[in-house]
């Protein structure tokens, strides 16, 4: 017979049924950043510059018999990345076992609930490092050189019009010519988007009518519908559009009441995103592995999450054979890479 002394500490299986069963299209923490997987707590990494094929302003004109012109080759962008570990687990009294024939989905059950803590916590951590008003330049709506001047929930406000400002005349610039790939907002400001009289006039170009008119588009399919047209609209791929909807319990422990709010709300971010933010950013989509002792070079690229270990289920038993433990955890850092390769759109939202 099965015993739960007899499974192993890390379970692929259960890791698997786990990540399987969570919410995923609410959870955006991991394939927003380049992915570099590293056997190392913290390190350093390399990443090329943009720049460094853009700033030769000197003559290469050979004449026949003449060398060739030469430059300098500017260095790479250097920083260092500090992974942590963050775990969480749910003790199973043993006497359940006794009560509780469906013990096994127990496990499962409480596995999950630790899994879902771990995986708020990496999106709260993504959430700051995306709309980190300190690090990458942006602009509020009211405030956009080029925009309608109206937030995206305004009958007037124009966000399509607003993102093609961000994307020719000002993102094109700020990044030397590299094309935004990557955009993450929050459900509240799709929901805005879904309802925009501008968003909804493309609707046609799809072949569709739904939400035309007076009618809003569907949130079905983590809204499928609203990424196809900005993906359509600004020539970005409609899976790298981003919309986190991960609700959380801000109350205290204990508290009996919850207090219920939208993680990307930005409403809770220190640093001037009052009313729901937009993040565009040039993200590598490479994925790359350091093997030991060695840096790793990356493309050019907005930021990176570096991962000395992936997000791993698992379970053991007690020393005294009281309880059995499920538990979660993983390893990573996200680290901002370039500040020219992301723009934060603040306060889209009245």
């Amino acid at each position: 017979m099965s015993t739960f002394a007899g499974q192993r500490v890390v379970d692929p299986i259960l890791t698997r049924i786990v990540a399987e069963g969570m919410d995923q299209p609410y959870l955006v923490d991991q394939g927003v950043y380049s992915l570099v997987k590293v056997d190392q707590m913290t390190g350093t990494f390399l990443s090329d510059d943009p720049r460094a094929y853009n700033s030769f302003t000197g003559d290469i004109v050979r004449a026949r018999g003449a060398p060739r012109s030469t430059g300098f080759a500017k260095n790479p962008i250097s920083g260092i990345f500090t992974a942590e570990e963050f775990a969480h687990e749910i003790a199973i009294d043993l006497n359940q076992d006794r009560k509780i024939d469906q013990i096994l989905d127990l496990e499962q059950r409480r596995a999950a609930q630790a899994a879902r803590v771990v995986k708020l916590k990496a999106e709260l951590r993504l959430r700051d490092s995306v709309f980190d008003s300190g690090f990458w330049p942006g602009s509020t709506t009211g405030a956009l050189p080029g925009g309608s001047t109206q937030t995206w929930d305004n009958p007037s406000g124009t966000p399509f019009a607003d993102m093609n400002v961000i994307f020719n005349n000002i993102f094109h610039l700020q990044a030397f010519g590299e094309r935004v790939n990557t955009i993450v907002m929050g459900q509240n400001v799709a929901t805005a988007l879904n309802a925009s009289p501008e968003v909804r006039g493309y609707l046609p170009g799809l072949g569709t009518t739904s939400g035309v008119g007076s009618r809003i588009l569907s949130a079905n399919d983590e809204f499928g519908e609203l990424r196809l047209l900005i993906g359509q609209h600004l020539g970005i791929d409609p899976n790298r559009v981003f919309i986190g909807g991960y609700v959380q319990d801000t109350a205290n422990p204990g508290q009996a009441t919850a207090v219920k709010g939208l993680v990307w709300d930005g409403s809770t971010i220190a640093g001037g995103i009052s009313d729901g933010g937009v993040w565009f950013g040039r993200v590598d989509p490479k994925q790359y592995s350091a093997s030991a002792g060695t840096v790793p070079y990356l493309a050019p690229t907005a930021a990176a999450d570096f991962s000395p270990m992936p997000f791993e289920v698992g379970a053991y038993q007690t020393d005294d054979k009281l309880f059995h433990v499920p538990f979660a955890q993983q390893q990573n850092a996200y680290t901002q890479v370039n500040s020219d390769l992301g723009f934060l759109l603040r306060d889209v939202l009245a």
